[in-house]
């Protein structure tokens, strides 16, 4: 976010505004998109996945220490 008004800038300097206005608008459309596609993506699907016999979810004692839930 830091980086986006002065590459307008530059992009403005050495092409032109519009060019520059393309180039940050399409990674946002981007971001866009896969932000809508992915919104109903949750980590508990991830169970489903076949695993090792004998596989758990551990949660090291480090991070129990932290006020996770384990």
């Amino acid at each position: 976010m830091l980086l986006g008004p002065p590459a307008i800038g530059f992009m403005a300097d050495w092409f032109s505004l519009p060019a520059a206005l393309t180039g940050v608008a399409v990674p946002a459309a981007v971001a866009t998109v896969v932000g809508f596609a992915t919104r109903h993506v949750h980590t508990d699907r991830l169970r489903a996945v076949p695993r090792p016999s004998g596989w758990r979810w551990e949660v090291p004692d480090q991070v129990r220490g932290a006020g996770v839930p384990g």
